[in-house]
């Protein structure tokens, strides 16, 4: 069974409560950053099932990635952009699970990735791994 939406919506309603939704760029839904202002983009990289138990109704496991991408503007040092990583990751506590539609997703690790120039904002990477158990 497939639980994108469910493990999706979960990890987003956790990004909502420590950052605007005027921020947030969702997924396949339109959006127009403010100029000057930081935003974020968020994207769910579900991975590949596997099966953890050899029974025909046995658990299955599922790990992912929940890809936030932190931009600020350009040209004004990194501090901006690492804060509001760092909020972010602070947010989403490793072993803790976070709930929708009865599909919950636990946090196996959050990490930022190099950030680099991109146009007009400096662009911070924030990767938070997540896993489910599913029958």
């Amino acid at each position: 069974m497939v639980y994108d939406a469910e493990v999706h919506a979960a990890l987003l309603t956790q990004l909502k409560t420590v950052v605007s939704a005027t921020l947030v760029a969702e997924e396949n839904k339109e959006f127009e950053p403010s100029d000057g202002s930081p935003w974020i983009r968020e994207t769910l990289l579900p991975g590949i099932p596997e099966r953890v138990e050899i029974m025909q109704d046995g658990l299955s496991r599922q790990f992912g990635v929940y890809q936030v991408d932190v931009f600020a503007p350009s040209g004004m040092g990194t501090d901006i952009a690492d804060a509001l990583a760092k909020t972010i990751g602070d947010a989403f506590v490793p072993g803790t699970g976070y709930t929708s539609s009865d599909v919950t997703a636990r946090i196996q690790r959050v990490y930022t990735r190099p950030g680099r120039e991109d146009g007009d904002y400096y662009h911070k990477p924030l990767v938070i791994e997540w896993w489910i158990m599913e029958s």
